[in-house]
């Protein structure tokens, strides 16, 4: 199994969102890290934030499905379960 590289999913997730002009998008994904104390806690709030936007913002997430797939894929990897 290929190993992913969570900052490289990162920063193609932003990479997409500062293209297509979803800077408030970069923002609240950010945000929804604050006041994490691990880096677990981290990665399940973002996590969780990039699932919501299927239901919140379906363009979004469409933009975004093959990412968000990986960044689930490698907390799940990890012993991260987000649903």
């Amino acid at each position: 199994m290929k190993s992913l590289d969570i900052n490289i999913i990162y920063n193609e997730i932003v990479g997409k969102l500062q293209i297509s002009n979803n800077k408030d998008i970069i923002a609240e994904l950010e945000k929804s890290s604050s006041g994490a104390v691990t880096a677990s806690e981290v990665l399940m709030n973002q996590g969780d934030y990039l699932i919501n936007l299927k239901r919140n913002n379906p363009p979004v997430f469409n933009l975004l499905e093959k990412q968000i797939a990986d960044y689930i894929k490698y907390c799940k990897q990890n012993g991260l379960n987000i649903d």
